[in-house]
Order: structure tokens, then C-alpha cells, then sequence
């Protein structure tokens, strides 16, 4: 009789949901006093588990929880293969270039392959008879490279015969080898035929050698810088010259024309010189820059031009305020002009009396050089 009252008690509990059996474990919304007490219960029981038990229940969850997400994302699949045809419809997809198109960058180790495998440049040997100028001290090496071993050097203005060229080296003889010398410091300069009619007079820049044959091989002497001949007459790529009391030939390579008319004022013979027409017109003494170590003012070395030409000049210094009755300027401050002042011209007189830097002339003949000459023509200073 209890037996049956019980049971219909529990009918009771469970008809009205407070109560819900499943297996063995026991829930619901039980807010009796016994509340702490079940739950005591059940943390107890649970911290009685066996361990292995436990794994496995964690391993069985994650595999519902894994075949959970495998459904998940074959209906997700499906969903999209349905309305993939949609998408590609809505959607402009740009197709990835193919294999071909694409340029591969070089690796890293491509890159220093490359890097120091590059084919050196190739030697090309010319036939054209042009030389090389120094225009700086630049040395003269055995290899193209500035680790080379040094044969020689080449001095601001040496002149040596071209071969050819590799990279940015030329290729020239010396000693009749193969030498090289680096184009950063000089310049490639040919031979040039020299039209005599329109100047016979030329100087040396850098000054050369005089040879009594025209295939340059006997030499009779060394020709120093800013050193003027006449031209007489040329053979091939020598110039057949008269210069300093000598008759010889120079390398044309070696020479510069200068266009006349043409002043030339000699510091050693204390001489100016006036070419017109290939003629010398006309020469007579100066006095040049004094060159008195205790008074030293030098007249300025080189190819100038006629910058000026003036009549009833005075000349302003810081020790000096004359009237000239001509004044024809060619380097800065330096001028030739007439000087009533001196009574006596040429000679010595530079060394010890000798003017500020300016070409000190008797007066008739600077005037008559005067009406000769026009500004932009040319002057030589010379040794």
C-alpha cells in the first residue's frame, strides 16, 4: 500500500514537470531546502570520478562537438554550391594571370649570382691614329682596374698613342704593349690637317719634342710649354716647324694653331711679335712684369684675348696713377700699353725695374700695334 502511494506521488511530480529522468542523473527546478544538500551531494559524486572516465567524456564530447561542425560545413557547402551560380553572375571576378604572365623576382642567391657573375666588358681595339691627353697626373696601369700594377705615369698635357678602349678605360701603347689609363682623367684628341692659309703660327700647350725626320724617330730636342713656332710645312700627321732658332718636326697632335692676327710677347728676349697674314709684321722690345723677388709682379703666362681697347687711359693702383695714350687689356688687370716714362726697353730691366704685371712698350710702336689689332684677338705669353 506505501508502495503504491509513493509511486503515485512521483506520477504526480512528474505529470507536473518539476521533475525530469533521464538515465541516471537527475534535474530540475527543485528550490526545496535540500537544495545545498543535493548540490553537496553531487559535487561529491563528481569528485569521485575516475580520471579515465573523464577523458573519455572529453573525448567524446569534442567528437559531437567535431561532427557537429562537419554538418555544419557540408549544409554550408551545399548552400553555396546552390547559389554559386547566383554569385557568379552578381559578382565580376578578375582571372588571375596564368603562370606565363607572371615575372618571377629573382631569390636572394639568384640576385648575388647575377651580381657577381657579370660578363666583364668587352676590349675593342680601333685603327682611328687619335691619342690620349692627360688632362690631370693620371698613372698608367697594366690591367683595366686601379688595383693594376703601375708601369708609368702621364702628367697634365703628356700625350700617348690610342689603341682602343674597354669599359671606362682607353687602351694605349706604351713601351709597344698594351697599358691602360682611365678616361675620368683625360681626353681622346685626333689628328687634324692645319689649314696654312688660314695661320702658319701655332704654340704647344704642353710643349713637345722637335725630330729631324717626319716619322718622328731622331729627336734633336725637348720644346717646352707654351712654346710658338712657324709652321713651314706638314707630311702626314707631322708639322715641319721653325721654332727658337731650329728647324724640325713635331707630332701635329702636339700643336695648336693660333688664329692671326696674333701678338707674341717673348718674357726671356723681352720681345713682341706681331703675325698678320702669316707675315711678321712687325717685333720690337718691351719690358714685362718685374720679377725682382723683393718687387715681385710677374706678367701672366699663356693664350689670353684682347678684352679692351682704349685711348687716353689712366691706370689707378695702390702706388701709381697715370695717364697711357693706349691701353689694350688681355689678362685681368694686365694690359699692353706705352710707357713715355722709360727711356731704355728690353735688356734685363724686368728683373730689377720692371712693371706691375702690364707689357711696357715705346710709344710709336705700341700705337702702330694699335691699328693692327682689335679686341678678341689673340696674345701668347711665353717664356
Amino acid at each position: 500500500m506505501k508502495k503504491f502511494k509513493m509511486r503515485k506521488k512521483l506520477l504526480a511530480l512528474l505529470v507536473s514537470g518539476n521533475i525530469l529522468l533521464t538515465g541516471c542523473s537527475i534535474t530540475g527546478n527543485i528550490t526545496s531546502k535540500n537544495e545545498e544538500s543535493i548540490e553537496e551531494s553531487s559535487y561529491k559524486q563528481s569528485s569521485k570520478i575516475d580520471p579515465s572516465i573523464e577523458e573519455s567524456s572529453k573525448e567524446k564530447s569534442s567528437q559531437v562537438e567535431a561532427s557537429k561542425e562537419e554538418t555544419s560545413i557540408e549544409e554550408s557547402s551545399e548552400v553555396s554550391e546552390e547559389s554559386k551560380e547566383e554569385i557568379v553572375e552578381e559578382t565580376s571576378i578578375e582571372e588571375e594571370p596564368s603562370i606565363e604572365e607572371i615575372s618571377e623576382e629573382p631569390s636572394i642567391e639568384e640576385s648575388y649570382e647575377l651580381e657577381n657573375n657579370i660578363e666583364e666588358p668587352e676590349e675593342v681595339l680601333t685603327d682611328d691614329s687619335n691619342y690620349i691627353r692627360a688632362l690631370y697626373t693620371v698613372n698608367i696601369r697594366l690591367e683595366p682596374n686601379t688595383e693594376s700594377t703601375i708601369l708609368s705615369t702621364l702628367y697634365e698635357g703628356n700625350v700617348i698613342k690610342k689603341l682602343g678602349y674597354v669599359g671606362n678605360w682607353y687602351i694605349v701603347e706604351y713601351e709597344g704593349n698594351k697599358a691602360y689609363v682611365s678616361k675620368d682623367y683625360t681626353e681622346e684628341i685626333e689628328h687634324s690637317k692645319v689649314d696654312l692659309n688660314e695661320s702658319n703660327i701655332c704654340y704647344f700647350p704642353y710643349g713637345t719634342t722637335l725630330y729631324s725626320d717626319s716619322e718622328l724617330t731622331d729627336k734633336i730636342m725637348d720644346i717646352p710649354s707654351l712654346e710658338s713656332a712657324q709652321i713651314l710645312n706638314q707630311e702626314d700627321n707631322a708639322l715641319y716647324v721653325e721654332t727658337e732658332g731650329y728647324n724640325g718636326y713635331v707630332d701635329s697632335i702636339s700643336a695648336s694653331v693660333i688664329p692671326q692676327p696674333a701678338i707674341i710677347v717673348d718674357k726671356s728676349d723681352q720681345t713682341l711679335s706681331l703675325y698678320k697674314n702669316n707675315q711678321k709684321q712687325m717685333e720690337f722690345s718691351v719690358v714685362t712684369g718685374n720679377e725682382n723677388l723683393n718687387f715681385y709682379h710677374p706678367t701672366g703666362e699663356g693664350l689670353f684675348n684682347i678684352y679692351s681697347k682704349s685711348y687716353n687711359a689712366e691706370l689707378v693702383g695702390d702706388t701709381w696713377d697715370v695717364m697711357v695714350n693706349v691701353f689694350m687689356g688681355f689678362n685681368g688687370g694686365e694690359g699692353i700699353h706705352d710707357a713715355t716714362w722709360r727711356s731704355y726697353f728690353g735688356g734685363d730691366i724686368y728683373t730689377y725695374d720692371g712693371s706691375h704685371g702690364c707689357i711696357n712698350c715705346p710709344y710709336n710702336e705700341v700705337m702702330a700695334l694699335a691699328n693692327e689689332v682689335e679686341v678678341g684677338d689673340k696674345v701668347l705669353v711665353k717664356r
